[in-house]
C-alpha cells in the first residue's frame, strides 16, 4: 500500500504530574505543502459557518460544547485554533508557523498545534477528533485545486 501522510501526532499519551494539570498535552504537525495549499483556499461565511455547525455537532456527540469550535486564519480554508471549552482548552498552531508558508524555508516542513491546559483523555480526543474531522473536509477543497493545475 503506498498512503501519503499528511499530518503526524506527537505525545499522544498521558504524562506523569502530581496534580494532574495538562496531563493529555500533544503536538501535531501539518504537512507544510498542504497547510500552504489550505491557506490559499479562500472561503466565504457560509462555508465557515457551516465548519462551526459541524464542530458544535461532534462536540455536542462527546458531551461538550462550545460555539466557535474552530478559529480560521484569516477568510482561508486553513484552522489557526480549535477551541473545545472555556478554561482555554484548545490546540493551536504557531502564527509564524503560517506566516512562514509563504516564505522559503526548507527547514521548516510542517505546521505544528500545539494543546493547551488538556487535562483528560476525553478533551484530547475531542480536538483530535475536530481536528481530523476539518482535515477530512479540506479534501473537498483541496481535490478540485489540485484537479485545476
Amino acid at each position: 500500500m503506498n498512503k501519503e501522510f499528511h499530518y503526524s501526532v506527537e505525545g499522544f499519551y498521558p504524562r506523569a504530574s502530581t496534580d494532574f494539570r495538562d496531563r493529555f498535552n500533544f503536538t501535531l504537525y501539518l504537512d507544510r505543502n498542504i497547510s500552504k495549499l489550505i491557506k490559499g483556499i479562500l472561503i466565504d461565511e457560509k462555508t465557515r459557518k457551516r465548519f462551526q455547525e459541524i464542530g458544535q455537532e461532534d462536540l455536542k456527540n462527546m458531551g461538550k460544547k462550545w460555539y466557535e469550535p474552530y478559529l480560521f486564519h484569516e477568510n482561508s480554508l486553513l484552522v489557526s485554533q480549535i477551541n473545545i471549552e472555556s478554561d482555554g482548552r484548545w490546540l493551536a498552531s504557531s502564527r509564524d508557523d503560517i506566516l512562514e508558508l509563504d516564505k522559503e524555508n526548507p527547514f521548516n516542513n510542517f505546521v505544528r498545534y500545539n494543546s493547551h491546559n488538556i487535562d483528560t483523555p476525553e478533551q484530547a480526543y475531542a480536538l483530535l477528533a475536530l481536528f481530523t474531522r476539518w482535515l477530512d473536509f479540506t479534501k473537498c477543497f483541496t481535490d478540485k485545486e489540485v484537479s485545476k493545475k
